[in-house]
């Protein structure tokens, strides 16, 4: 399988503030589906603001009558004023998140968790290239500096979270899990 991939970096180290008091300018401006039925959200945001985006499977707790809200990701970075994230569940959490095609319904909400306060780091993608045609197993090498300890990297594509790094820098991914065409890389530390 090949992808084209589409390069981002996001230059941003998550120092959290407190909530902010007012959220404006949330909302969805996108929906959208990927071919493995995978759900693409992308919303109004401002720069150096930091997301948790919430799940629920049905809206009324047969037990409570509540809406009952799982999160999805947190500490998640804005993109700038439109920011989008991919919906591919999450199995490696403590409580799996199966993927939305295996879930009858799933609705979200985002909140704002505080804004990056310090200088915004420095991140580069240094390979693949933008543009560049991949198959099989892939490394992604990343370089992040700041006048703050750069703590971890995470890399995302198309807004799913990839597994850690094993030497902080270096992610291996598997382009079979995606369908053929253009992606979007990003970083954040």
């Amino acid at each position: 399988m090949k992808i084209t991939i589409k390069v981002a970096v996001l230059g941003m180290i998550i120092m959290l503030a407190q909530p902010l008091p007012a959220q404006t300018n949330l909302n969805f401006n996108g929906v959208s589906t990927t071919g493995e039925g995978a759900i693409r959200l992308s919303w109004n945001s401002r720069s150096n603001e930091v997301y948790r985006i919430d799940y629920a499977d049905e809206l009324g707790d047969t037990n409570t009558g509540m809406t009952v809200w799982h999160p999805l990701y947190t500490h998640y970075p804005s993109h700038g004023t439109n920011t989008f994230i991919g919906d591919y569940g999450n199995y490696d959490n403590e409580t799996n998140i199966v993927h939305p095609k295996y879930s009858p319904m799933r609705f979200y909400r985002i909140a704002i968790e505080g804004t990056n306060d310090g200088p915004s780091p420095f991140i580069t993608i240094l390979s693949p290239t933008n543009g560049s045609v991949l198959s099989d197993q892939v490394t992604i090498s990343v370089v992040a500096t700041s006048t703050f300890p750069v703590i971890n990297l995470k890399l995302y594509v198309d807004g799913q979270e990839m597994d850690r790094s094993e030497d902080g820098t270096n992610f291996v991914i598997n382009t079979c899990e995606w369908a053929n065409g253009p992606h979007v890389f990003f970083c954040n530390v």
